[in-house]
């Protein structure tokens, strides 16, 4: 049998979703500990909570002694040009960082007893809610494959959507109809067929009940093509669409 190293997946119907090209192993996301905070007034945004990381020296646009990461935060919400905080321990002190930068512009630093928060509104985004005990982020900016991978990784706790039952395609169907956007999902063929971002191979079940409609079309160009309304796709480094994160709160199993 010839090997798979590329593939692309796309799911023809009412809902419409895209995977674009993998080769070798994915990395895995750091199960980061993630947290969505109501803000408690009604001028106090919306938050997202992240633990073990910071914001890098270079990026912070002051840095100052707080007593508190709830303090940091409302400083934070008093700069207007504060997109996020973070705190970390020095010296005994409590150090809190504030960024005018959005989350996935920023290349976060590792630390052990670090937090890191960021407006919800630091996003331009079509949707970004929780469904089912996961928080899901469609931003309004669409991407290739590979940029729309990078881009939720950049986040913390935030990976390319993997919706591996029954319930969470239901989430999906949902989110596509809330969004009215085509999105890529991290879902890739392999040298053991199709499988998710982590390497977790689709269900056999789950593929025959809502996957009935990929045709797989042999190509010399690119092992697996994809048939789509007799349309065919194999250009995910180039197709441009919508794509959907998946954060896991509060550190639940993926």
């Amino acid at each position: 049998m010839r090997q798979l190293t590329k593939g692309l997946w796309v799911v023809v119907g009412a809902l419409t979703l895209v995977k674009g090209i993998l080769s070798g192993n994915p990395p895995l996301v750091k199960n980061a500990p993630t947290y969505f905070i109501n803000g408690p007034a009604k001028n106090f945004r919306d938050a997202v909570r992240s633990e073990g990381f910071i914001i890098p020296k270079e990026d912070a646009h002051w840095e100052n002694p707080v007593t508190s990461e709830c303090e940091c935060r409302s400083l934070c919400w008093t700069y207007t040009q504060c997109l996020g905080s973070s705190t970390h321990q020095e010296s005994g002190k409590v150090i809190c960082r504030v960024t005018a930068k959005p989350p996935h512009n920023l290349t976060l630093v590792d630390n052990a007893g670090g937090t890191f928060s960021f407006w919800r509104s630091s996003i331009d985004y079509a949707l970004y809610r929780v469904f089912e005990d996961f928080l899901y982020l469609v931003p309004k900016a669409t991407m290739n494959y590979d940029d729309s991978r990078a881009y939720c990784e950049r986040i913390p706790g935030h990976r390319l959507g993997m919706f591996k039952d029954i319930s969470l395609l239901r989430v999906l169907s949902r989110i596509h109809m809330t969004t009215g956007m085509e999105l890529w999902i991290d879902l890739h063929n392999s040298p053991d067929g199709p499988a998710w971002g982590d390497g977790v191979l689709l269900d056999k079940d789950l593929a025959l009940t809502v996957f009935r409609t990929l045709v797989y079309i042999n190509s010399d160009t690119n092992p697996i093509r994809v048939k789509m309304q007799n349309e065919l796709d194999d250009n995910p480094a180039k197709n441009i669409r919508g794509f959907v994160c998946q954060a896991n709160l509060g550190g639940l199993h993926w």
